[in-house]
Order: C-alpha cells, then sequence, then structure tokens
C-alpha cells in the first residue's frame, strides 16, 4: 500500500452486531483461524472450543461462529452471562422477543474436522445431522434460550472446524462465576500479544463500567456466570486478536441499530435495549428500527466502542475485501448479518463538514475571537465571509470545516461565542497534500517552512508566517526579505526542484 494510501475498516451493523458475528465477519475477511486459535491458547483457560461454519443467510453467503465451554454452547441473556451481583436465580431464562427465527434441519456436507489445538493433530470425525442449535441427534442439548444473536443455527453446509482450547493451563471450575476482576487478572497474566490484551481489558472494561452502573455497584462487583464468561473472553479476545492481525489504520463504525421489546432476565422483565447496550452506547450515534428484538449484545456494543475510531457513514474509500459474519436468529425486513469492508483511503482525501452561520447583529470586533475559539474548539479551519441579508443589512458569514469528533464543541462554540440563532451544517469531501514543517537556518535566525508533498515529490512550499514575522522583528529587517532568506536556505540545505510556483504566503 503505497504511502499516501491508508488501511479503512468500516464495520456495517445494518443488523446489529454480537461477539460472535465479529469474530465471524473477521475471519470471513481472511484472518487466520489458526493464528486466533493459537492466540487463545495464551489465555491457559480449557474445555471451549470454536466452531466455524461457512453457511448461507437470506443468500448472503459468510462465517458463522460458535463456541462451546466444556460440551455446552451460552445461549443465556447476556443478564445471565454478564449478570452485574450474582444471583440465585434460575442460570437459563427466555427473552420475550418476536424474533420469528426460523431454521432447519441439515446434514453437513462434509466430515467435521476437529483440531486438538494442544496436541497439533487433527482428526476426522463422522458426519451426523446437525440441527439448528448445533447439536447432534444424539445429543441432549444443554437448555438455553432465544438469544437473538446467538440462537437459531442454520447450518446450510460447508466445512465446521472445531477448534479445541489446550489442555494445559488453568481449570474452568463449573460450578462459579468469574468476577470481572478476575477476567483482567487472567488476561494481564497471559501470554497474549500486548496489542491484543490492551484491546481486550479496555473491551472488558467498558462491559464491567457499563454493568456496574447499571446496577447501581462498582466494576469490580460485575460477575460472570462461568459459561457465559469464557464464552465471552473467547469472543472478545478472539475478535481482538483478528483485528490486531487486520491492523486498520482507521475503525469506522455505522450508526448501531437498536430494537424494541423486553427480555426476562435474572433481575426481572428488562426493557430492549438493555440498560447495558444503551450505556455501552452512550455519545454514540444509533438509529431504531420497529424489530421487537435484541440487535445489539453487550459484548458487540462493548466491541464496536472499543475498535471505533469514529461512529458515522460509510467513508470514501477503495473497497478491497468484505466479511460477512452470520447470525442466527431471521428478521422480517433484513438479514441476519454482520458486514465488514476493508479499503483503502487516499490520506489527502477526508469526508468532513462545514458548518455556518449567516450574522447581522453582532460588532465586527468580536469576529477575530470567534474564529480563535472555533479554531480551539478543533475546527480544521476557519473564515467570514461579507455578504448582503435579506432585510438589505451588510452582514457575514461565519464558516467552519470540522470533523466529526469537533463536531458538537465545534457547533456549541458557535452558539456560545456569537450571536446567531440558528447554523447549518452539510457534509464535504476536502482534498489535502500531505504536509511536514521543515526548520531552515539562514543569517537572521531558524524560519519553519511547510512542505506539501504529491506522493514523494515536493509540489509547494511556504514559509510560515509567524516565524518569519518574528524573524523580522528582530532583526529590525523587511518581511519579504525573510522569505527569500528562508527560501535560499531551503534549497541549500534540502535542494529539490519544486514542481510548480511556489507560493509566498501560509497555505490553507
Amino acid at each position: 500500500m503505497r504511502e499516501s494510501l491508508k488501511k479503512v475498516l468500516y464495520i456495517d451493523c445494518f443488523s446489529g452486531v454480537a461477539g460472535d458475528m465479529m469474530l465471524g465477519a473477521l475471519l470471513d475477511l481472511g484472518v487466520s483461524l489458526d493464528h486466533v486459535v493459537s492466540t487463545l491458547e495464551g489465555l491457559g483457560l480449557t474445555g471451549w472450543r470454536i466452531s466455524v461454519t461457512k453457511g448461507v443467510v437470506q443468500g448472503i453467503a459468510g462465517t458463522d461462529v460458535h463456541v462451546f465451554v466444556n460440551g455446552q454452547q451460552e445461549r443465556t441473556p447476556h443478564h445471565d452471562v454478564w449478570g452485574g451481583i450474582p444471583s440465585a436465580g434460575p442460570d437459563v431464562l427466555s427473552p420475550e422477543t418476536k424474533s420469528g427465527a426460523k431454521g432447519r434441519r441439515g446434514v453437513s456436507d462434509t466430515p467435521l474436522i476437529f483440531r486438538d489445538a494442544a496436541a497439533r493433530h487433527a482428526f476426522v470425525l463422522p458426519r451426523y445431522p446437525i440441527d439448528r442449535r448445533g447439536h447432534r441427534d444424539d445429543e441432549h442439548p444443554h437448555p438455553r434460550t432465544d438469544h437473538s444473536h446467538h440462537h437459531h443455527h442454520h447450518q446450510e453446509g460447508g466445512i465446521d472446524s472445531l477448534h479445541a482450547g489446550s489442555s494445559k493451563g488453568h481449570s474452568a471450575p463449573h460450578q462459579h462465576g468469574r468476577t470481572f476482576p478476575e477476567i483482567r487478572n487472567l488476561l494481564q497474566q497471559s501470554n497474549l500479544p500486548d496489542k491484543v490484551r490492551h484491546l481486550a481489558i479496555r473491551t472488558f472494561t467498558l462491559l464491567a463500567e457499563a454493568e456496574a452502573h447499571v446496577h447501581g455497584t462498582s466494576p469490580d462487583e460485575v460477575h460472570f456466570h462461568e459459561v457465559g464468561a469464557v464464552d465471552a473472553i473467547i469472543d472478545i479476545v478472539g475478535a481482538a486478536t483478528a483485528l490486531v492481525a487486520l491492523d486498520p489504520d482507521e475503525v469506522v463504525c455505522a450508526r448501531p441499530p437498536l430494537g424494541r421489546g423486553f427480555v426476562q432476565c435474572q433481575h426481572g422483565r428488562f426493557p430492549l435495549p438493555s440498560p447495558a447496550v444503551l450505556e455501552l452506547l452512550r455519545g454514540v450515534p444509533t438509529v431504531g428500527t420497529r424489530l421487537e428484538a435484541e440487535l445489539v449484545t453487550p459484548t458487540g456494543a462493548a466491541l464496536v466502542r472499543a475498535f471505533s475510531t469514529r461512529f458515522g457513514d460509510f467513508p470514501p474509500m477503495t473497497i478491497e475485501r468484505i466479511g460477512i459474519g452470520l447470525g442466527d436468529a431471521r428478521w422480517p425486513d433484513r438479514p441476519n448479518v454482520l458486514r465488514l469492508v476493508v479499503g483503502s483511503q487516499d490520506i489527502g482525501d477526508t469526508q468532513e463538514w462545514i458548518v455556518e452561520a449567516n450574522i447581522d447583529d453582532m460588532s465586527p470586533e468580536w469576529v477575530p475571537p470567534l474564529l480563535q475559539s472555533l479554531l480551539d474548539a478543533g475546527a480544521k479551519d476557519v473564515w467570514c465571509t461579507p455578504t448582503l441579508m435579506k432585510k438589505g443589512r451588510p452582514g457575514f458569514v461565519v464558516s467552519a470545516i470540522i470533523d466529526e469528533q469537533s463536531r458538537f464543541t465545534v457547533t456549541n462554540t458557535l452558539f456560545r461565542e456569537s450571536t446567531t440563532i440558528g447554523l447549518r451544517t452539510y457534509p464535504v469531501n476536502r482534498t489535502k497534500l500531505r504536509r511536514e514543517n521543515v526548520s531552515v537556518v539562514t543569517d537572521l535566525g531558524p524560519v519553519s517552512i511547510k512542505l506539501a508533498f504529491d506522493g514523494q515529490r515536493i509540489v509547494n512550499a511556504a514559509p510560515e508566517l509567524e516565524t518569519c514575522l518574528a524573524v523580522a522583528r528582530n532583526a529590525g529587517v523587511g518581511l519579504p526579505d525573510v522569505f527569500r532568506l528562508a527560501m535560499l536556505a531551503l534549497q541549500r540545505d534540502f535542494p529539490v526542484e519544486l514542481n510548480r510556483t511556489v507560493l509566498f504566503e501560509e497555505g490553507v
């Protein structure tokens, strides 16, 4: 990839997001399953295995991931998985949602390939019918609930690779759960790569803080039931491993869609979106749906919060790869899949916004401090344009270029520091050259010069006005003299042939 390009990952969660769907989509992008499993072995956990199946949902092919712990598949509502304060309630409870989920029994087209990760060998298991829960006909399925993204497994053919956790390491007790400090210590003491460990701890911390806020306790009091704890650890650490392997420069997430309805959980009847999901998505732009189902799970919400650099629309980029993670429920109005898109973006092409206001009742003396305040709030550029207002009064238009991160602070600053009572915002695509500041030494002192590059070519050079003014005042000479000396020093210290006329002024 050229130096002027960056790798962008877009999380297109139009049907929501869950931990297993995220891991499935990342694997579908081409991240090595062997790499993910070998990294997970560094946790030192036993009794887990990952089922990775190629399947089809409503005509869209993708990768389906399920985690089994001690032969059981965790499918309880998230308040049984991440339960806040330990409770004596039942381990399995049902959400009251109208998912309309349907499945049908099928037979895998090929034998299952079982990989024993500790012994480093493979052997073939006989073919057998698989039901939509992922159980054999002769297996007694572990009771489970209809968790919207984790149930109603629809096997539509393909190779189901089962990867087992290492036989070495810590034994996972089955009768009790794990607290957040226990999970944090497990991750800190593991043999995970540093980037994976930090990303996993950040994700679990977001989960713990959200659940603690909901239940009125501290993060250290938050508690996982055992099967759900290991399930979430594998989902989160596996997804973190895959993301680090993918190594995007930027991760953009679509606005998560939220369902509605109620779920019956260990703490009683809870509304959807669940309180924990709302806490995790605090400050995140979302979109509502009419589906009575849990579209975004707490693990899914925590992952997109931990992974994403920003939330917004599809970024401008050249699309290169697409990964599909399959969900298990079936929705009436959309395929239940998570789509990840990887592409390259020229670092000079960014989607930003212009925010502006027409003002005719403010003293012109307030304009300079207003523009500076907008820059301090994060605006990329600001300007003021004289205009004639609708009633014939002279006025001016204050404009600023902003990005998603500064949008809130800049608009608030414009309202606070001016007399406007309204503003408008619209998207723009801004193309800019790569810039670099260098310092040159002149007979009058050092001067900073801004260079602009098109690839490796320098196409513009401009001495910085502020440093030139300071040098001119100190030396008692004219500003043009400092500019000329600075450009001569540039040619001496950085011999380049500029590809177009050099502008002797500060660039935008």
